[in-house]
């Protein structure tokens, strides 16, 4: 079963007029030196040239090959009726 995280924390701020712990959002909760987090960090949990990267498609399903003869009619000359 998933866990449950609360998605606010508990800030004592003195001098902040609200007179107990304030309530932040986690993803709002970050000072000015380090700034905030990128989306790929936040979102995502892994780093940004990990989430950057472009993984190539296997390609899957039938092969389709052009016919020699009409759709229609099933004549081999023309392909055009």
């Amino acid at each position: 079963r998933r866990q449950r995280k609360s998605r606010i924390k508990l800030v004592h701020a003195k001098g902040s007029g609200y007179g107990a712990p304030i309530p932040v959002l986690l993803s709002n909760d970050y000072d000015l030196e380090t700034g905030e987090k990128s989306v790929f960090q936040r979102e995502l949990g892994r780093s940004e040239a990990a989430a950057a990267a472009v993984k190539k498609k296997k390609k899957t399903g039938p092969s389709f090959e052009s016919q020699d003869f009409c759709q229609c009619c099933g004549d081999g000359g023309r392909l055009v009726c």
